[in-house]
């Protein structure tokens, strides 16, 4: 047994990265002036496992095609701090930017058979719902009156904001629970129609259903969208499989839980929709936080016009929306709120590309894989996290942090399925 833990440690961590990935705000701390996650720790000590062997015991290592271009979106951004101002900030966002490259690798490099990835799939969905699960504890504890030190909501996602508790889960913003949990709806919902037991087919459809739920209770506006974009593309291009007469009964099931939610959550403490309908629509659509976004929009293309090809320097764009002051604003640095914005304003129309190179790489490698593959469960599972990836994309135009590890696990669970059909005989 202990031989066997030795031999595999590579994967095991891998997999103790996949079970603390949801604690970003519960379960992290702070060292040093930055906020450490477990799942970073857990990927450091991977990395390092790897380095010993490709060192030592002489075991080859493997970097998924698509890494390469993402190297040359790294090396955008040191260029583009031979201009930044506040190099300092510069510097710490290279280094998170850098470290999410080993996020993929290290995992394509320890999950490298089909069992062993099914097993990192089954923990990786586990935990989800298990982090849906708290993110309707929080919901029901909100509005029942419990306080905050139990539900872990943030002050300004409780319902006395919103008309109605916005969930976060284990996560710092509902918008980056949401985030994380598009990949496992749209694993589930394929997995569902996949599997041709009856049985399992209800149980991941029971999985669907829960975490879109889950999703659509953060109220964030970007993963709600892009999640339902993702959702369509998904009926077209599975809609001889969807609408299929066997599976008439998984639909009338969806809808009958859409309206019974809707139902239930209207008779929750007397809850009145027209004064939520009232809230929700002055802060989407009138609220502080679009007025902010157009102005740092209009800043980024201001500070991209500024230095077109290297930009203000990556990780500049709050220094410069902030006037390069000399300490860090007490609220932090403020970012564009949109990806691509903020990289063009910081690293330049030269880094840009080399973000949209990898973009396009990995979807080409889908693409390829599929096609290439005769395994229908892998099939499925590269159409799925790779849907997955383009509606996380989707969702990059209304925030802004390229160093989220759970997308970088998602990348590499895509590179892991591609690797593996690559690999049949």
């Amino acid at each position: 047994m202990i031989k066997y833990f030795v031999k595999n440690i590579d994967f095991f961590l891998a997999l103790a990265t996949i079970i603390v990935l949801p604690m970003e705000r519960i379960g992290s701390f702070d060292f040093a002036g930055f906020t450490i996650r477990l799942s970073q720790i857990f990927v450091v000590a991977l990395i390092f496992i790897i380095s010993w062997r490709f060192l030592f015991l002489n075991k080859k290592i493997y970097i998924p095609k698509s890494l390469i271009f993402y190297l040359v979106f790294l090396l955008a951004g040191l260029i583009s701090l031979t201009v930044a101002q506040n190099l300092d900030r510069g510097i710490h966002v290279l280094a998170f930017s850098t470290f999410m490259f080993f996020v993929p690798f290290a995992l394509v490099s320890a999950i490298d058979s089909k069992q062993k990835f099914n097993v990192a799939l089954a923990i990786f969905l586990g935990t989800t719902i298990l982090a849906a699960i708290f993110g309707f504890f929080q919901f029901s504890g909100d509005l029942l009156g419990l306080p905050q030190y139990l539900t872990g909501l943030s002050n300004r996602y409780t319902h006395n904001v919103f008309g109605l508790p916005r969930i976060q889960s284990t996560f710092i913003e509902p918008l980056y629970f949401a985030n994380f949990l598009i990949a496992p709806v749209l694993i589930f919902l394929s997995a569902s129609f996949f599997s041709d037991e009856k049985k399992n087919k209800t149980w991941f459809f029971i999985g669907f259903l829960t975490l879109l739920l889950s999703l659509l209770l953060t109220f964030s506006k970007g993963g709600i969208i892009a999640t339902t974009i993702a959702l369509i593309v998904f009926l077209i291009l599975r809609a001889k499989i969807v609408f299929h007469k066997k599976n008439y009964i998984l639909l009338l099931i969806s809808l009958l839980v859409f309206f019974i939610s809707l139902f239930a959550v209207s008779k929750i403490g007397g809850y009145s929709w027209d004064k939520s309908y009232e809230k929700a629509y002055n802060i989407i659509f009138q609220g502080g936080s679009i007025k902010e976004r157009q102005e740092s929009y209009a800043v980024a293309i201001d500070a991209f016009r500024h230095n077109p090809w290297v930009g203000i320097g990556i990780g500049n764009f709050g220094p410069y929306f902030s006037g390069y002051p000399v300490n860090v604003p007490e609220a932090g640095w403020p970012i564009v709120n949109n990806q691509y914005l903020e990289i063009l304003s910081e690293i330049g129309t030269i880094g840009f590309l080399a973000f949209l190179l990898f973009i396009i790489s990995v979807f080409w490698q889908s693409i390829f894989s599929y096609i290439r593959s005769h395994d229908r469960w892998i099939k499925t599972l590269i159409f799925a996290l790779s849907l997955s990836f383009f509606a996380i994309l989707l969702q990059y135009a209304t925030f802004s942090t390229i160093y989220i590890m759970h997308v970088w696990v998602i990348i590499g669970l895509i590179l892991i399925a591609q690797r593996l059909s690559n690999n049949e005989k």
